[in-house]
């Protein structure tokens, strides 16, 4: 038993402080802020469920404690039932055929991090539209907050020499980046979850503590139907709402993006297996191209893990999932 408890109380601890630098917006420790869910990944990943249950209470008594539960409750929303579902996908068993069990497809992965990314997301917009008051209060606020950062735009538009629209002046433009504000925390959140996922599952592995085979990430990390039907039914949601719904249509959707710009990240990996020593160059090329171009070439790549999904486009033969 102690050989649990002791990593789990670490790990809540760790956790818990890496969220309240977060939560108090020490602006120098915001990097290490990032790697929140880190600890709790690895208690699942390597202890199990009763380690990660541990971590998490012993996580959220200590920032209620510290902070009261103004901090600590949105914490247990977001991070606990990410690492618990998670978790439950990684090392679930099946009975196949009758014959053994095998554990979960890659694919239920590639669909439970942008729903646990959402509904963390999610959380967090609801809480800030409660203790705000309500919705136009909150996007208020994140205008107001956003601000600065507008008028850097603006001066920077002027130091260049950009002639930008009138439509987008200050309280405009303002207004634009808090509307769109949940959707790019959802894109953030989910490529958050999915290297910290990533970071916990290689040191469990690294450590012999990892109880499920490390798959072939290249070949094998692809999207299912069911993702595609619900990447469809949210951008059908994100088209004909026009209420608070709207918002919640749109976290959800570009989470699954995301998640499908992975999966066709995966496909690229894939085709450059043997391609000698032009391969990491090539690799390092499209990753810094995302990057100079904001992320706008992930969108291709959510195609190509769209259309992976509905008919395989790697060499490596996929394994039956």
């Amino acid at each position: 038993m102690f050989n649990r408890l002791a990593p789990a109380v670490a790990a809540g601890l760790a956790a818990a402080v890496l969220f309240a630098l977060a939560a108090k917006g020490l602006t120098a420790a915001i990097p290490l802020s990032l790697l929140t869910p880190l600890p709790l990944f690895i208690a699942v990943l390597g202890w199990g469920f009763e380690a990660a249950l541990i971590a998490i209470a012993i996580a959220t008594v200590a920032l209620t404690a510290l902070f009261g539960a103004e901090i600590s409750l949105p914490f247990f929303l977001v991070f606990g039932p990410a690492t618990l579902g998670l978790g439950f996908v990684a090392l679930a068993r099946v009975q196949k055929d009758g014959a053994g069990f095998n554990f979960l497809p890659l694919s239920m992965i590639a669909l439970t991090i942008p729903l646990a990314s959402s509904i963390a997301v999610s959380v967090f917009v609801l809480v800030w539209a409660y203790l705000a008051g309500s919705y136009h209060a909150m996007f208020a606020d994140m205008s107001a907050l956003l601000a600065p950062a507008v008028t850097e735009f603006q001066d920077m538009a002027a130091r260049a020499h950009v002639d930008l629209p009138p439509e987008l002046s200050g309280d405009t433009l303002a207004r634009l980046m808090a509307l769109s504000f949940p959707g790019a925390l959802a894109i953030a959140a989910t490529v958050l979850v999915a290297v910290n996922f990533w970071l916990a599952a290689r040191a469990a592995q690294i450590s012999g503590l990892l109880a499920r085979p490390w798959p072939d990430l290249p070949s094998q990390f692809r999207a299912s139907r069911i993702q595609l039907g619900l990447t469809l039914l949210a951008f059908a949601a994100l088209c004909l709402f026009r209420s608070v719904a709207v918002l919640y249509a749109g976290v959800l959707f570009f989470a699954l993006i995301i998640s499908l710009s992975l999966c066709g990240l995966a496909v690229m990996h894939d085709w450059l297996r043997g391609g000698g020593p032009f391969r990491f160059f090539l690799i390092a090329v499209v990753y810094l191209l995302i990057v100079w171009l904001f992320g706008l070439p992930i969108y291709l790549f959510a195609l190509i893990g769209f259309a992976d999904a509905i008919y395989p486009l790697r060499k490596t033969k996929l394994a039956q999932t």
